[in-house]
């Protein structure tokens, strides 16, 4: 019986064990700061185990039974005893069990129990509860056929040490698991038989396999799968793995799918299937080991088979964003069209027409089609006269020539996420009449919107906040000058702060919530300096109307007026107005 270790356990068991002792005794087992017992009957035993029970509250009791240090009625003597206990491991170690011993003992151990055998098993041993325990481990299992582990289900672990298996026969158990109508386990442990070398071809033998490694590539091989693949569809569907978004590149020599992994623009956040061209026309996915070799593309992809590549990638993974992106130079008027028409029989968030130049009936003829909860993206160039209704009525607008829009053409946007005019023939003075719109505005208009100036004109602050009430925040490494403005108009928006970046030739406005984002202090500010501005109002406009009367009145809104500076000085540490 291995020995008990006084003095590792803690204070209170300690004064509770050593109480039944004599001194003597204590004195006698205690050796280089370690205290045993060497010998401890089964009533004693049993007491301890009794008090430990009785101190602490435990999840998991473990029995560990010696048998090369038992005899064997002490054996069973200990083993009747604890089955009438509350135990989660039964535990043998040592020695060898006979196949009339370990029939005995797997009849009586109950099966929500994990049950270890460290000892030698006979070769012929079977029974058939071996592998019906909550979890197993068998440090001798050459006695267990393959057929054998094909009957374990809802297993927790199994752990096998010695076997005769080899790698088919690990590859039938695989088989086996993957056609399997329930679960089988959690986790399992082989080893292989003595002398056996892994090979990992037989191991995976008709099994699709993922390559896990640090490199990012997992995803990769995954969506090579599912475009590649239908006997991993199902499985893949079951796993729900998430992609943010998946754009679809049309061009006529070079399509290409772009899967987004990640937010942000960093390389590693969007990652694209490489495909090759075989002798009948079909593609197909190359080794993984190709792929940083060159961009990942897919060549000469007919219609039908591109958009039966769509539909098994929005069947197998949850993604929110599925983009179409059209190289108008490089296709075919009929082309262009033809795949807009399919392209809208399809979910769709973002439409982008790239390259070229886009007549006015075609780009007319597009934003009619398109559903206004899209994000339409044009970097094609657009002639200047070109108008439309719908022109900004899409979810969001990206123009990379924007030079047929008018500044009153912004006035009617309402509530769009982001707004992009990259190129166009706005001044400063536009801008002036933008921003005094949007100030006085009864509807929040977007949450973001950019544009660039005129060819030649640079940016006039004087100019630009002209009639507003600003407050500045310069940064002199900041590539932007930074200056914040409030609407005057707060009635039924929400989005009533006005972040201004302004380069020498750029503008962008992110209008903001005061309550839920971070400018509540620009906020604060700002509404003291319309506060202090509209008592200076009222304090000269009482001046030159009552000329030198209501004496009274002036001194309240002198004294408002220092209450005001006195907050405003208090708050504003980091801005000028």
């Amino acid at each position: 019986m291995k020995k008990f270790p006084i003095l590792k356990v803690p204070d209170v068991v300690f004064r509770e064990i050593t109480s039944m002792m004599t001194p003597i005794e204590i004195y006698q087992k205690e050796i280089d700061d370690d205290m045993y017992f060497t010998y401890v009957s089964l009533e004693e035993m049993f007491s301890i185990y009794s008090s430990l029970s009785q101190l602490f509250s435990c999840p998991f009791h473990n029995w560990i039974l010696r048998l090369d240090e038992l005899k064997f009625k002490l054996f069973w003597e200990y083993t009747e005893r604890i089955l009438t206990l509350e135990f989660n491991r039964f535990t043998v170690r040592g020695g060898e069990m006979s196949n009339k011993s370990l029939a005995k003992l797997m009849d009586k151990i109950p099966e929500n129990a994990s049950f270890v055998i460290d000892s030698d098993i006979s070769l012929d041993y079977s029974h058939a509860k071996a592998l019906k325990f909550r979890s197993v481990e068998y440090e001798e299992a050459r006695w267990l056929k393959l057929e054998n582990l094909f009957s374990i289900r809802n297993s927790f672990i199994s752990k096998f040490w010695k076997t005769n298996f080899d790698c088919s026969d690990v590859n039938k158990f695989l088989n086996y698991w993957s056609d399997c109508d329930k679960d089988m386990m959690e986790e399992l442990t082989i080893t292989l038989k003595e002398g056996t070398q892994i090979d990992e071809q037989e191991l995976i033998k008709n099994l699709i396999v993922i390559y896990h490694n640090t490199d990012g590539y997992t995803r990769i091989f995954i969506i090579k799968l599912a475009l590649s693949d239908f006997k991993m569809e199902l499985w893949l569907q079951h796993q729900k793995y998430k992609i943010l978004g998946i754009c679809f590149v049309l061009t006529k020599e070079h399509p290409e799918v772009v899967t987004q992994t990640c937010y942000g623009y960093e390389d590693d956040g969007f990652l694209s299937v490489m495909f090759e061209t075989t002798e009948d026309n079909k593609i197909k996915p190359i080794t993984l080991e190709e792929l940083d070799e060159e961009p990942s593309r897919i060549p000469r992809v007919p219609l039908e088979e591109l958009f039966s590549i769509y539909s098994r990638l929005t069947r197998i993974f949850l993604c929110p964003s599925h983009g179409w992106e059209l190289q108008l130079d490089q296709l075919e008027l009929s082309e262009f069209r033809e795949y807009t028409e399919r392209i809208l029989t399809s979910e769709i968030h973002e439409f982008t027409v790239r390259g070229g130049s886009i007549t006015n009936e075609l780009l007319a003829e597009l934003m009619d089609k398109l559903p206004e909860n899209v994000e339409l993206e044009i970097y094609s160039d657009i002639p200047l006269d070109y108008s439309h209704a719908k022109a900004l009525k899409f979810r969001s607008v990206d123009y990379l020539k924007a030079g047929w829009l008018k500044i009153e053409d912004l006035f009617s946007i309402r509530n769009m996420p982001r707004i992009k005019l990259r190129l166009t023939n706005f001044n400063c003075r536009d801008v002036n009449k933008f921003l005094l719109y949007w100030s006085d505005c009864d509807k929040d208009m977007m949450k973001f919107i950019e544009f660039g100036l005129k060819q030649g004109v640079e940016t006039n602050k004087q100019e630009i906040f002209k009639n507003l009430t600003v407050i500045s925040q310069h940064r002199p490494t900041y590539f932007y000058d930074i200056f914040y403005v409030k609407a005057r108009n707060m009635e039924n928006r929400k989005f009533v702060v006005g972040k201004l970046l302004i380069s020498t030739t750029e503008i962008k406005l992110s209008a903001c919530d005061p309550f839920n984002e971070d400018v509540s202090n620009e906020y604060s500010i700002l509404e003291l300096v319309h506060q202090k501005r509209d008592c200076e109002e009222k304090i000269r406009k009482m001046e030159k109307e009552f000329q030198g009367l209501g004496d009274a009145e002036k001194r309240k809104l002198r004294s408002e007026l220092e209450e005001l500076e006195a907050k405003l000085s208090a708050l504003n540490h980091n801005y000028t107005i």
